[in-house]
């Protein structure tokens, strides 16, 4: 088993925001795995520290034992936006949840699997062209589509970012095998 049950000592991983200059998802796809770790730096704008949830901790390993392409454990990154006053290990689903996006690339190095998704300059739960707040994220996964709330939430985190309209990011999730 590659992480242990335990409420103590949830299992925890971290999501990056990166306020990105491509216009296109083709675009991202084409230029982000070539920027170096200073280049993406210099593009952070948000940090946060997730939680897998009781349901994720018992779909991990299957996660990990995928390979080729992206598996039933992160079918789906989602924003809420409603309040939201923490995460729990036994959470099933975000806070007002506003946009989801089936993640554009997920890579497995050493023991990371990092997924990343685009969101675009006018994607993201944007009601017209105003800015959006987001309170919470996590990944779906187990019979996740498309529709707001669908699947197993197997991950969670408070997520304090405004995503200004016509502004395009991208959410790095590295999740890390000890």
């Amino acid at each position: 088993m590659f992480f242990k049950k335990s409420p103590q000592q949830p299992v925890r991983g971290i999501i990056r925001t990166y306020e990105v200059p491509f216009e296109t998802e083709e675009e991202f796809r084409c230029w982000w795995h070539r920027f170096t770790p200073r280049e993406k730096g210099r593009l952070l704008v948000y940090e946060t520290h997730n939680l897998i949830t009781q349901l994720g901790l018992n779909n991990i390993n299957a996660y990990y034992a995928a390979t080729g392409s992206i598996p039933g454990f992160a079918l789906y990154f989602a924003v809420g936006a409603n309040p939201i006053s923490g995460v729990l290990i036994g959470d099933t689903s975000l806070a007002g949840e506003v946009f989801r996006k089936v993640p554009t690339s997920s890579t497995i190095v050493n023991n990371v699997i990092t997924n990343s998704t685009y969101f675009g300059p006018t994607e993201g739960g944007h009601s017209g062209t105003n800015p959006v707040t987001y309170t919470n994220a996590g990944l779906f996964g187990n019979g996740a589509t498309s529709t707001s709330g669908s699947g197993q939430l197997n991950t969670h985190a408070p997520y304090a970012y405004t995503k200004p309209y016509n502004q395009a990011i991208t959410n790095d999730y590295p999740i890390t095998r000890t």
